[in-house]
């Protein structure tokens, strides 16, 4: 233990967060090291005449607090665009979209995120909105919970999709139930394949920005480790770039994504990605399966179709995107090889 500690602080309800949930009534800091806890005069005696003191009684004192499903690459990303998180409402939504465009004149795509669907009709926003404010580029925001997106009508027609387009198997292309045309929500893997396949490709620098931007958000609320539960080839290697060089601070599980139009032969390269990604404070030692989308957007797996919402049935049962003899085979070998299996389940 160094000589003696930076911080003390006492008078507070220090909480331990042992086996027996133990409280304290002091806790001494060196750098970045809880270096003691324990009574007033256990702690204080520690002190030097450099020791900065701080009495907050009525105070408590906690452990970092830890997020078991969090995507921080994707939410520092928005956060360094369009984050609508903290904004309430579709006109509000709007100004922030118009704001963002006309202060970015020179970028190819306005992305972002954070929008809630109970602010539009169905919960499904419409492109004419986004037209309206972006006419001239591609608008891409997932929603809250990214399950869905909205679009506009120029990336519509960059990833070339028209009334023709028919659904992807692990996804829905939201129409106008007159003409067929998109309206401009995408549900599941429908927008999915827009932000893989047609949006540019986002550089692990630019990844590491954002993972940098998001874990400083995190931290200013006590968050200081969390599982990331979908984490790609290219976030893999940003964690890892942050973690060697000691710009992660917080301890991070890493969910591998199981791709879902690909089977058990992907699990070697999960292998190998817990084997040469792992770094300092990040362990990709999960792996991340979505069995179905979610109830909201009528995507949850349900043993029943979804009703209609006048007293009847639809024909829509939802989607499962794997096999049960494919899932069965994938959680035994994956729990063979040492992994811990993180299922998204809803319907």
């Amino acid at each position: 233990m160094p000589a003696s500690p930076d911080l003390i602080i006492t008078g507070a309800a220090v909480y331990t967060g042992d086996s027996s949930r133990t409280m304290a009534e002091a806790v001494a800091l060196a750098g970045d090291r809880i270096v003691a806890v324990g009574t007033t005069e256990e702690v204080l005696a520690l002190a030097s005449p450099r020791t900065v003191r701080r009495h907050l009684p009525g105070r408590m004192v906690v452990p970092g607090f830890q997020d078991s499903h969090i995507h921080p690459p994707f939410g520092g990303r928005n956060r360094m665009n369009i984050f609508l998180n903290d904004i309430e409402g579709r006109d509000n939504y709007l100004a922030a979209i118009r704001a963002h465009a006309d202060a970015h004149p020179d970028d190819e795509w306005i992305i972002g995120g954070g929008w809630a669907m109970e602010y539009f009709p169905g919960g499904t926003p419409r492109k004419e909105d986004l037209d309206a404010v972006v006419p001239d580029r591609p608008v891409f925001l997932f929603n809250r919970d990214v399950h869905g997106a909205w679009v506009n009508s120029r990336a519509l027609e960059l990833a070339g999709i028209t009334r023709d387009t028919p659904d992807p198997i692990d996804g829905r292309i939201e129409r106008d139930p007159v003409t067929g045309e998109a309206t401009g929500t995408l549900h599941e893997g429908a927008a999915y394949s827009m932000n893989d396949n047609v949006l540019p490709v986002p550089s692990v620098i630019d990844w590491e920005g954002a993972l940098l931007n998001a874990q400083a958000f995190l931290h200013a609320y006590g968050i200081t480790a969390w599982q990331d539960a979908w984490v790609t080839p290219d976030t893999a290697t940003a964690y890892r770039s942050l973690a060697s060089s000691d710009r992660l601070t917080a301890n991070v599980i890493g969910s591998l994504w199981w791709e879902r139009d690909r089977g058990l032969e992907q699990i070697d390269g999960f292998v190998q990605a817990r084997e040469t990604m792992a770094a300092g404070s990040f362990h990709p030692t999960t792996v991340k399966i979505m069995t179905d989308g979610v109830l909201e957007n009528y995507t949850g797996a349900m043993l029943q179709p979804y009703c209609d919402g006048c007293g009847g049935h639809t024909d829509n049962s939802g989607i499962a995107f794997l096999e049960p003899d494919l899932l069965n085979a994938a959680v035994t070998e994956l729990d063979r090889l040492g992994f811990q299996v993180h299922m998204h389940a809803i319907g």
